[in-house]
């Protein structure tokens, strides 16, 4: 589930901008790399990290169906921290107001609904994730690129699972307690 999550995230955010600026364009792209010309006088979008939510992700659902149960393990859910940068090599100051326009929606929409499909959708948090200089640094350094003004923020609660697959259990009719020999 994540590229609905992002690619619905990616459309919220685009759908903010233009009513917050009259724009018709969209001006968030999503991109892995931030050299190309064709993103200038853009927000881009960048995933930086992926992490598994600890705690989330345990145990198995059962399911009945018809006489048997669906025995299926729960989703495996994530977190990721997603770059915000603004790259407006020409007006500096106008890449700091869009940004800004990220910074706000955010503020507004701290928990973000994402339709995965007509029957799923999933409820996402987001929060600042404050880096220190020094992971700033090896962040750019990562990415390649020299340090434009940017924000990163952690995405929380997508949850990833094969809804396809299952193991069909038979249901438990009565119990049997066999007391062996005792001693």
């Amino acid at each position: 589930m994540l590229y609905p999550c992002i690619e619905g995230l990616l459309h919220k955010l685009n759908q903010h901008v233009k009513l917050r600026t009259g724009l018709s364009k969209d001006l968030v792209v999503s991109a892995t790399s931030v050299h190309s010309n064709l993103l200038n006088n853009k927000i881009i979008m960048s995933l930086v990290d992926i992490d598994m939510e600890t705690g989330l992700n345990v145990g198995t659902n059962y399911i009945e169906h018809g006489n048997r149960f669906l025995s299926k393990n729960n989703p495996v859910t994530f977190k990721i921290n997603l770059l915000f940068a603004s790259h407006f090599a020409d007006l500096e100051l106008d890449g700091l107001k869009y940004l800004a326009l990220i910074i706000g929606f955010f503020q507004a929409n701290n928990c973000i609904k994402i339709n995965i499909d007509p029957s799923r959708q999933e409820m996402l948090s987001a929060s600042i994730l404050n880096l220190t200089e020094e992971n700033k640094s090896a962040m750019w350094s990562r990415i390649g690129a020299s340090y434009m003004p940017s924000i990163v923020y952690k995405i929380s609660s997508i949850s990833i699972e094969d809804l396809d697959h299952g193991i069909l259990v038979p249901k438990v009719t009565d119990i049997a307690i066999d007391r062996g020999q005792m001693n």
